[in-house]
């Protein structure tokens, strides 16, 4: 199984992202390890393009942090999402099947979000990337039925997975902005 495809999938048409991907049942540190992972390290890598090609003029030290923060901010958020999410939906993930496929449908949101942020930073004169975040609603809507979530809980489960993706990495990041001075 070709995850990169699974996500350009994701990104064309999430309907048959999502349906592609529900054809396989694949252990949650596998896909941890060889999609989200790497993915972090390209975008903590990517963190330096601008110093490097002199789009920004700050020191090597606070680049540094820069990476370090975007590293964490999306690890950390995996975590605590996969938690919140099955910590408070315990009736809809209630086999161990269920929450492998839930933290599967995170990761692979996740990793969305990283790649859009690495198009941020290698493409800074387009501001749209800050927007494009927020097609994350969509993908997240079309995953429902990868996830057989009852018709009657959508639209919260929607809401609130779509705030917790968008909320908690960028909240992270505040958290850290906060703790670190001189950035």
């Amino acid at each position: 199984m070709n995850f990169f495809k699974n996500i350009l999938l994701l990104l064309i048409s999430p309907v048959g992202g999502w349906k592609d991907i529900e054809k396989y049942t694949i252990p949650n540190n596998l896909l941890l390890g060889k999609l989200l992972y790497p993915c972090i390290g390209v975008l903590a890598l990517s963190s330096f393009i601008p110093y490097l090609f002199g789009y920004v003029s700050i020191s090597l030290q606070n680049v540094i942090i820069i990476a370090m923060i975007d590293f964490v901010k999306y690890f950390v958020s995996f975590y605590a999402i996969s938690y919140l999410v099955i910590g408070f939906l315990p009736d809809l993930f209630k086999k161990k099947s269920d929450i492998n496929k839930v933290n599967n449908f995170i990761v692979y949101n996740i990793t969305i979000l990283v790649i859009f942020n690495i198009l941020r930073i290698l493409m800074p004169g387009f501001p749209f990337f800050e927007i494009f975040q927020f097609y994350i609603i969509y993908v997240v809507y079309r995953g429902l039925n990868y996830l057989k979530i009852p018709s009657t809980r959508e639209k919260s489960f929607v809401a609130i997975m779509s705030l917790l993706l968008l909320i908690v990495p960028n909240g992270i990041k505040l958290i850290l902005d906060l703790l670190i001075p001189n950035l």
